[in-house]
């Protein structure tokens, strides 16, 4: 931060989530998340309408914030058939 980087970019399956909760925890006692841009990623395995939801509750909490603000598709859902409005409808509407 000192040297301006001011975006962090992480995802959920990064250390099975030991990253958002690192970052989540590092955030919190620095005082700075005002001052960062916060990237994270769904895996594609679970792009379910339900499963966006659950997922971005789950990321939150580990990121101890209140709002992410970019979330993504870490790898389109290759070995399932999960239509694509469907799981995007549900990022529009977590």
């Amino acid at each position: 931060m000192e040297l301006g980087i001011n975006l962090i970019d992480t995802a959920a399956v990064y250390g099975r989530g030991f990253s958002e909760g690192f970052i989540g925890r590092a955030l919190k006692e620095l005082g700075v998340r005002d001052e960062v841009f916060i990237a994270t990623k769904l895996p594609g395995d679970f792009l379910s309408y339900g499963d966006v939801f659950k997922g971005t509750e789950k990321c939150l909490k580990r990121l101890q914030v209140d709002v992410i603000d970019l979330m993504q598709v870490h790898w389109p859902p290759a070995w399932h058939n999960f239509p694509t409005c469907e799981y995007i409808r549900a990022f529009e509407n977590s």
